[in-house]
């Protein structure tokens, strides 16, 4: 695993937790809905625009999709593609 990797996870599930305000002991599988956890249309803007600001990229609009922010893993994977790219 990469460093780069690494930085992506941790701060990709911190914006997660900060904007989801889910409950401390939740782990996240990367198979876990976002939706179950508290991902809402309007949660989902705000952890958009962070990781877009944290990451220094922007989300085409070919990525904003239920597909892309439904799985913690989809939208993590999603966030490690256009790091990878910039």
């Amino acid at each position: 695993m990469t460093a780069m990797k690494t930085r992506v996870d941790e701060q990709y599930e911190a914006i997660l937790r900060q904007h989801m305000k889910v409950e401390p002991d939740l782990v996240f599988q990367d198979d876990t809905v976002l939706g179950d956890v508290g991902l809402d249309s309007l949660t989902a803007v705000d952890v958009m625009l962070s990781l877009e600001d944290t990451f220094g990229i922007t989300f085409p609009d070919s990525m904003l999709t239920y597909e892309v922010f439904r799985h913690f893993a989809s939208l993590r994977d999603a966030v490690q593609k256009l790091v990878d790219e910039t």
